[in-house]
């Protein structure tokens, strides 16, 4: 059975194993708040598709539901990129909107987006999914990777709650071999067993909501995300905990330095 690793430093964490952050404090301003220079790039904003005063704290990122091909990105960076030895998490607050998606699979955050499948959609090293069913409602969660290549397989994932915020979580533990993900809602971690070969995107980078132009990955869920950030270390639930602190949240200001 995985477990999930101790806490490096206790229950907290420092800025030196940050490889981003980013709040959305100043609005449509989409910066790196660790000071690594990882800053966001809008593709195809449309209408709902924005910056919002109503984020988790202060200000988010809205996605309207069903939008087709809209994401914030990074450049690619080799940081972003998880290895046979080395881990990478990737945390953030989601809150899902009322609204319902015609697409069966809608993507939150996504990491290294960049190789084409099928009929030109695009499938991600990993990535979160909510799934809406054939009523177009959210009914689950899953977790997505690439075994190799060309093998895409899936797992469940706790399934965050509509109408109001919690935190999720995933990642790739390189001392276990083991893809992980958590929700807050449920307080709960939920691993994928088996066997995993892990595939490294060549071109890996961060991607939060729609993957790809077409195919399965290439919508969003009706939802609003804020306080995003990515390590380089397989997030204790200790560690999560701290993050998620009682359902307050920490800012990047909180790490240790």
């Amino acid at each position: 059975m995985h477990t999930f690793p101790v806490a490096y430093w206790g229950n907290n964490l420092h800025k030196a194993n940050c490889l981003g952050w980013w709040s959305f404090s100043s609005g449509a301003t989409l910066t790196d708040s660790s000071g690594n220079g990882n800053s966001l790039t809008v593709q195809n904003a449309g209408s709902g598709n924005q910056s919002t005063s109503s984020g988790f704290e202060g200000y988010g990122w809205n996605f309207g539901a069903g939008s087709d091909n809209t994401n914030l990105y990074t450049a690619v960076n080799s940081a972003f990129a998880p290895s046979t030895s080395k881990s990478i998490s990737v945390v953030g607050w989601v809150k899902l909107g009322g609204g319902t998606s015609t697409e069966a699979y809608n993507s939150i955050f996504g990491l290294g987006p960049d190789i084409t499948r099928g009929s030109g959609g695009y499938a991600p090293a990993l990535t979160w999914q909510i799934h809406a069913n054939a009523s177009s409602v959210y009914t689950s969660a899953q977790l997505v990777y690439l075994s190799g290549a060309s093998s895409q397989a899936t797992s469940g994932a706790p399934l965050p709650p509509v109408g109001s915020w919690a935190m999720i979580a995933m990642g790739w533990d390189a001392v276990q071999s083991k893809y992980w993900s958590w929700c807050s809602s449920s307080l709960t971690a939920k691993t994928l067993s088996g066997v995993i070969t892990l595939y490294a995107p060549p071109n890996p980078r961060l991607q939060i909501g729609s993957i790809g132009s077409t195919g399965a990955f290439d919508q969003c869920p009706g939802a609003v995300v804020d306080e995003v950030s990515v390590w380089n270390v397989p997030l204790s639930i200790a560690q999560l905990q701290w993050l998620y602190n009682n359902g307050s949240g920490r800012q990047y200001s909180g790490l240790l330095t």
